[in-house]
């Protein structure tokens, strides 16, 4: 894996995040303080891999804690969602306090360690990346459950009321075509989040193989994760 950035001035080869050539000193690439939102949403949209050299360039990574919020009340919609058909016997609704904090945590903490071990791993591999870039990324990948908590779930709420959240009758018995046009567009959500997992990684390593495992592994781990959690709160 190699991903730097060629000074025009020197041709010295520098870190795909650096500003300044180590050598000249001279500007490698124009700038970034903050992550425009906005900008960055619609980016992801058109052209990931740009968003997210954006992201790791922008000096100041906001929204962090929003987004891993958001992501984190999107998952423990869905632990109550399982709750019934995978976790029979246990009490997540009685326990929903803490699932609901113990979901937000370990978004923030499954990224926060697995962004640490990515960073090493790509120091292994001679490819220098930053903490800071890392974090960013792989929480800003997971944008689209943000979407699917803002813009699906309150449909499905209309749609099915509480029976979203049981299987007596479930919501595929009760409204089969809306219940399973609302389950396609969750799972193609999902898959736009492993998409842009794969562009975040690609951004900074440059490298295919790479990407897919990284993604694949992060998606998993913070998965497990948070059903782990699940149980153990609930």
């Amino acid at each position: 894996m190699k991903n730097v950035i060629t000074c025009k001035n020197c041709n010295d080869e520098n870190p795909y995040y650096s500003l300044i050539c180590t050598n000249c000193r001279a500007y490698l690439r124009e700038r970034v303080v903050n992550i425009d939102l906005w900008k960055t949403v619609g980016r992801l949209i058109e052209s990931p891999v740009r968003a997210f050299s954006d992201i790791i360039h922008a000096e100041h990574k906001n929204f962090i804690f929003f987004i891993s919020f958001l992501v984190g009340i999107k998952f423990f919609i869905n632990a109550l969602i399982l709750s019934e058909p995978v976790f029979r016997g246990t009490k997540i609704f009685s326990n929903s306090v803490p699932v609901f904090f113990s979901s937000i945590a370990a978004v923030l903490i499954v990224s926060a360690l697995f962004s640490f071990i990515f960073t090493w791993f790509t120091k292994a591999f001679r490819v220098k990346t930053r903490y800071k870039d890392n974090f960013a990324f792989f929480i800003y990948s997971q944008i689209p459950h943000v979407f699917a908590l803002v813009f699906l779930f309150p449909v499905e709420m209309v749609l099915f009321g509480g029976f979203l959240f049981t299987t007596n009758p479930s919501p595929f018995l009760l409204k089969p075509t809306p219940a399973y046009t609302m389950a396609v567009m969750e799972g193609i959500l999902f898959l736009w989040t492993l998409v842009l997992g794969f562009c975040a990684v690609y951004a900074s390593t440059r490298s295919k193989v790479f990407s897919i495992v990284a993604t694949l592994t992060y998606n998993l781990v913070l998965l497990v994760s948070v059903l782990a959690v699940t149980l153990i709160f609930s």
